[in-house]
């Protein structure tokens, strides 16, 4: 639902973007900060409470089927589709500025954490849990939504997005 909204973000960066003036950093800089807060301000609480409650909600929701497995699996999931969110302004800034190589570098950061540690541990002959296999996968999209801000920062400092800039998106 939050990545559908940030979404709209794209159009309106490539359009300012095409128009390659000096005021278009700011304004690419401006929208990127509205969607961060966007982020901040509705994402966060409701996965905080959804978090807490997970137990209880699911409990209701799947009520003869539930297992409080389910409510772990599905905590440890929010914490990686958090970060996953709070990364969305920085995707979608770079895919409408057209630095898609940013993008490319976190999918595939994502896709090596993800099968890196699981082929490791079943060469190492461990056990493989549901909840391993959730945790990797929960700390691979972490580490995707950390690589996107490290080159959001980056590339701001770069190109000297943002108040005063003077150069280009």
């Amino acid at each position: 639902m939050f990545v559908q909204g940030l979404q709209a973000l794209l159009p309106k960066i490539s359009e300012i973007k095409g128009a390659g003036n000096l005021e278009s950093s700011e304004k690419i800089a401006s929208i990127h900060r509205k969607g961060i807060r966007f982020v901040l301000v509705c994402a966060c609480p409701l996965f905080a409470l959804i978090f807490t409650f997970a137990h209880p909600l699911l409990r209701v929701w799947l009520r003869s089927g539930f297992d409080t497995q389910i409510a772990v699996a599905a905590r440890i999931l929010l914490v990686g589709w958090l970060a996953n969110i709070l990364a969305s302004p920085d995707y979608f800034t770079f895919l409408g500025i057209g630095r898609v190589r940013h993008i490319v570098s976190a999918t595939w950061l994502k896709s090596a954490t993800n099968v890196i540690p699981i082929v490791l541990l079943l060469l190492l002959g461990m056990e493989l849990t549901l909840n391993i296999v959730l945790v990797i996968t929960s700390a691979s999209l972490i580490a995707a939504s950390i690589l996107l801000k490290y080159k959001y920062v980056v590339y701001t400092r770069s190109n000297r997005v943002g108040p005063n800039a003077t150069c280009l998106a």
